[in-house]
């Protein structure tokens, strides 16, 4: 009887530990493995060129889109090309991890693994160079702007270039696990997003900074990751939580603000101010027949400018000349932002990304190649 009941407070004891290792995981751990996830899969990468190299060295490639024509690197080979899929020219790169971005006129192709930058104008010739003095740990870039995500004797950095490669900011953060970048068109403020844990729960914040590195305002929403943030061509700044959508002046006052029903799956800022968000219920929405999803536009002001109900998973959002397209696996919908009647093109072949290009065309990728087509018809 003696050794039974040692085996059941045994059981016990080892029961309460796992419970203790439970609590402990939920509180402490939990928070940071959800900031990772919601950094790599929901923090919305058309709103910000995200770097998120994957796969083996040999797969490695790369797209942005340039006035409406696609760069492509696929292998050790950039290419430029026309909406119509004419290859305009093609070079050799070797990137052993590689980010792609337009800034205006600019190609940047960077190799995160070496630390190595460098600007192309549209012939592919090399404008310049840069090579930051820390390691590269994450890169995004919007139309104007490059921005990497450094390390120097044990500090956090965000160094910011210019379309010429000229530095226009040299932030140290600390221990910060910066989300997202958004620099004004004159490279003047940057605003910046970043996940921690606070008494165990998940906590956003954004800051805006000038260029110096002297704070402009903060904010922080407890129990809330930052989904996006993007300084519009207005001076405003957009910053999505996980419930609310704000739009907050230069000087931190807010303009206004949208509370936002359901799941955000999807997001993309245009530079002008409008907002698209694809949204679900709830978290079933990405298992098979739950698919309830509902893309929701705004405008800068906040106004409503409409909602499309999907019944399809919708994988990607993208942004085109005065439109913006969402597109599930077999389907891409393009709706113009100042009205207009809806493009809707269906596919024999799975989407795995989308690209709206000049006069009217779209490049997407299906099964490792590139396709050239017009969106209409």
């Amino acid at each position: 009887m003696r050794q039974k009941r040692f085996k059941q407070e045994g059981k016990g004891k080892y029961l309460a530990f796992l419970v203790s290792a439970a609590v402990i995981i939920t509180c402490f751990a939990y928070p940071y493995f959800y900031t990772a996830l919601l950094r790599t899969e929901f923090n919305p990468n058309n709103l910000i060129r995200v770097s998120n190299f994957e796969g083996h060295p040999e797969a490695r490639q790369g797209f942005a889109v340039l006035s409406g024509s696609l760069v492509s690197l696929q292998g050790t080979t950039l290419k430029l090309q026309a909406g119509d899929g004419r290859t305009l020219w093609q070079k050799e790169l070797n990137l052993q991890e590689p980010f792609i971005a337009a800034l205006g006129e600019t190609i940047v192709a960077a190799d995160m693994k070496n630390g190595e930058i460098y600007g192309l104008d549209r012939l592919g010739r090399k404008l310049w160079d840069s090579k930051p003095a820390g390691g590269i740990i994450r890169m995004g870039a919007d139309k104007e702007h490059l921005w990497m995500r450094t390390r120097h004797e044990e500090l956090a950095i965000v160094e910011v270039l210019d379309k010429d490669g000229k530095e226009k900011a040299y932030l140290q953060l600390g221990e910060a696990e910066v989300t997202g970048v958004s620099v004004s068109r004159d490279g003047s403020l940057i605003a910046l997003s970043a996940a921690g844990v606070k008494e165990g729960s998940i906590t956003g914040s954004a800051v805006l900074y000038r260029r110096d590195g002297s704070i402009v305002w903060a904010k922080t929403y407890r129990d809330s990751l930052i989904m996006g943030i993007k300084i519009t061509n207005d001076g405003d700044v957009l910053v999505l939580t996980e419930t609310t959508l704000f739009s907050l002046s230069a000087g931190g006052s807010i303009n206004w603000q949208r509370n936002i029903t359901g799941y955000i799956l999807r997001a993309l800022f245009t530079d002008e101010g409008a907002t698209v968000l694809t949204l679900a219920g709830d978290y079933r929405s990405q298992i098979p027949g739950k698919t309830e999803q509902q893309t929701v536009l705004y405008d800068k002001k906040g106004n409503d400018l409409g909602r499309i109900d999907h019944h399809e998973e919708i994988i990607g959002l993208a942004e085109g000349q005065g439109c913006i397209g969402m597109y599930s696996t077999r389907r891409l919908q393009v709706v113009p932002i100042n009205g207009g009647d809806i493009i809707d093109k269906k596919f024999d072949r799975d989407l795995m990304a989308v690209y709206l290009l000049e006069n009217g065309f779209m490049a997407y990728i299906s099964a490792g190649k590139i396709y050239f087509e017009p969106v209409a018809g």
